[in-house]
């Protein structure tokens, strides 16, 4: 499911560039549904490696580590976007 999760993410990121009011809502139809495969998904991957190693009670920690790094690269990407798109456009 992750994996196909990251194709429907990228193949709605892929609508999102043609040029039709019907592929941008198709994008983010698609988007949705690789959040939607995505987030459960995750936790019960997360959850089902601590417990392999012993280490549920760990599961907190990482899940909240795992999100915070989520949202640090999230941060840089839009810092590093805003960065590349005023030097590309020139303004």
């Amino acid at each position: 499911l992750l994996i196909v999760a990251q194709v429907l993410g990228a193949l709605g990121l892929a609508f999102w560039f043609i040029d039709s009011f019907f592929f941008y809502a198709l994008g983010f139809a698609l988007w949705g549904a690789k959040n939607a495969l995505q987030s459960g998904t995750m936790e019960a991957f997360l959850y089902d490696e601590l417990k392999e190693y012993n280490k549920e009670d760990y599961y907190q920690s990482a899940f909240g580590k795992s999100g915070s790094y989520y949202w640090i690269g999230v941060m840089f990407s839009a810092a590093i976007g805003g960065f590349i798109a005023q030097k590309t456009l020139g303004r």
